[in-house]
């Protein structure tokens, strides 16, 4: 059997970005949000936020925290498959809608909880939240395999 490569997204594949992110949201804005509001569009208003933009520089703030890397743990079963793409042999790659200057922060986030599984160069940003500010659009992404 031929080896392959597989890709998984970092946010809510890889890592529980959106209950972590949203429980430390309502902490520190005195907000009610709920996980679903993570993926919707909603109006900023739930968010104790003025603009999107807002919204979006506070959730790059919590992700880049050390608050958020205190109580990070590995998604259910996440660890389970990536154990047996290694025992096949298979290469893993994980991507990422986050901004580049967030590398190191989500670096450290997947070697706590997959120590060893996405060494440099295995783990590429695409810088969504950029696009998103800028008529919400992705203009082009590289992945080289």
């Amino acid at each position: 059997m031929e080896n392959i490569t597989a890709g998984f997204d970092v946010d809510d594949v890889l890592l529980p970005s959106s209950s972590h992110a949203i429980r430390w949201y309502n902490k520190h804005f005195n907000t009610h949000l709920t996980p679903s509001h993570w993926y919707k569009n909603i109006p900023t208003e739930p968010w104790a936020a003025e603009s999107d933009r807002q919204v979006i520089e506070r959730v790059n703030i919590i992700l880049n925290s050390e608050d958020y890397l205190s109580e990070i743990v590995p998604m259910d079963g996440a660890l389970d498959v990536l154990n047996d793409l290694d025992a096949n042999g298979d290469r893993k790659i994980a991507i990422t809608s986050r901004p580049p200057w967030m590398k190191e922060m989500t670096h450290r986030a997947l070697e706590l909880c997959y120590p060893g599984a996405f060494p440099e160069g295995t783990v590429h940003f695409i810088d969504y939240s950029t696009a998103s500010i800028n008529n919400n659009r992705i203009q082009k992404v590289e992945i080289a395999l």
